[in-house]
C-alpha cells in the first residue's frame, strides 16, 4: 500500500517488504501495486514591468476614459473644477491603490480581493462578494466597454451627428454576445 504526501508530492512505502515505490517518474516493482502521484498546482509568480503597466492601464482607464471627461465638464461646467475634480479622484485612487499593495503583501497569495476577504471573513463573504463582483461590476464594466465601442465605431458612419441610442445599444449587444 502506498500513501502520497500532498505537500511533497513523496510517496512512502507502506506494507510488504518486497514491495519498493520509488518517488514519482520511477517503476514499481510490484504490479499489485497502483501508485498515483499528485503535483502542487501553483501560479507563476512572475510578472514584467510591461504587463503590469498593461494590466493598470486597462483596469484604471479602461474604455471609461473616453466617456467619463466630457460627463465631468458638463457637470462642473468649467475646465478648472474639472482638474481639481481629476486631481482629487487620482489622490484617492493612489490611496486605494496603496492599501490593496499593503493587504497584498500581508496575504501573498493569487485572488486578489477575493482571496483576502475569504481569508479574512470566511466561506459566505467570499462567496458573496464573487457573486456581487460578477454582477455588479463585472457585468456592467463589459457593458460600457461594449457601448463605448459601439459607440465610436458608429461616429464613423454617422459623422457630424450622434448616431441613434437603440442603434448604439443594438450594436453594443451584437459587440458582447460576440
Amino acid at each position: 500500500m502506498a500513501v502520497i504526501n500532498q505537500e511533497t508530492t513523496d510517496v512512502e512505502q507502506l506494507g510488504k517488504d518486497n514491495d519498493t515505490v520509488h518517488k514519482e517518474g520511477t517503476t514499481v516493482e510490484n504490479d499489485n501495486l497502483i501508485v498515483i502521484a499528485l503535483e502542487k498546482v501553483e501560479l507563476k509568480k512572475s510578472i514584467s514591468l510591461l504587463g503590469v503597466v498593461a494590466i493598470l492601464v486597462a483596469n484604471i482607464g479602461g474604455s471609461s476614459i473616453f466617456i467619463i471627461p466630457t460627463s465631468i465638464l458638463s457637470i462642473t461646467g468649467s475646465p478648472g473644477m474639472s482638474m481639481i475634480m481629476w486631481t482629487l479622484s487620482g489622490i484617492i485612487q493612489i490611496g486605494l491603490a496603496f492599501s490593496v499593495v499593503e493587504v497584498a503583501l500581508m496575504f501573498n497569495k493569487a485572488g486578489g480581493p477575493y482571496y483576502f476577504i475569504y481569508h479574512t471573513f470566511g466561506n459566505l463573504a467570499g462567496f458573496v462578494f464573487m457573486w456581487g463582483f460578477v454582477i455588479f461590476i463585472a457585468s456592467p464594466t463589459w457593458a460600457l466597454a461594449s457601448y463605448t465601442t459601439s459607440l465610436y465605431f458608429l461616429s464613423l458612419i454617422y459623422k457630424g451627428c450622434l448616431p441613434p441610442d437603440g442603434v448604439v445599444k443594438l450594436v453594443a449587444a451584437w459587440i458582447m454576445g460576440k
